[in-house]
């Protein structure tokens, strides 16, 4: 009995191996695989997790797997994580596996309909500190898709973005790269779609 047992399980390992199925050898989830969740993305190194990484605002629509970052700066750029947390930067949110929900502290939104109705974030209620390196954050007027004429909240925009190829149209009828990159530049999005 013990024997056929041996050359069932033999065979089922063959077969398996014929088949294609994945070895402890083979590579996992490749990086930039899609995702939803951060448990779609598993690590073969404990030394490397990763994580679901997705545009800011994106919290519950599909990302991509990315190494979480091992350091993080000390710049103080509040960010509202996916999970109601104020984190000090992006990349401590991102060390921790946390998306951003949107660039400023968590708590009651302003709510606007221009960029003109927000706060400066040099203001001593919002005072940011950029990175040199990076684009100092501006007050941006964010509203919901296709929602270009109606009221939004006051967040800040993001310093740097992600390179995702998810194409959006902007409320000014220009096709950005993603939904960041238009934020970068203050503007909201009409479609999540190409504009032509």
């Amino acid at each position: 009995m013990q024997r056929t047992y041996s050359v069932i399980t033999l065979l089922v390992f063959a077969a398996a191996a014929l088949m294609g199925a994945r070895t402890s050898c083979e590579p996992l989830e490749p990086e930039n695989a899609p995702c939803r969740y951060n448990r779609d993305c598993p690590s073969e190194e404990i030394s490397q997790p990763r994580f679901c990484e997705k545009e800011p605002g994106e919290c519950d629509l599909l990302g991509e797997c990315r190494p979480r970052p091992l350091r993080c700066s000390r710049v103080f750029s509040p960010v509202c994580g996916c999970n109601d947390r104020t984190y000090d930067n992006e990349c401590l949110a991102h060390k921790e596996g946390i998306n951003v929900d949107y660039f400023g502290p968590c708590g009651d939104l302003i709510a606007c309909k221009s960029d003109s109705d927000c706060p400066d974030p040099e203001e001593e209620d919002w005072k940011i500190e950029p990175e040199p390196a990076l684009r100092a954050p501006l007050a941006f007027c964010q509203k919901a898709d296709g929602d270009c004429d109606g009221e939004g909240f006051c967040v800040f925009t993001p310093p740097s973005c992600p390179d995702i190829d998810l194409p959006v149209c902007g409320c000014d009828g220009t096709t950005y790269q993603n939904r960041c990159l238009a934020t970068l530049e203050r503007v909201n999005v009409a479609t999540i779609e190409s504009c032509d």
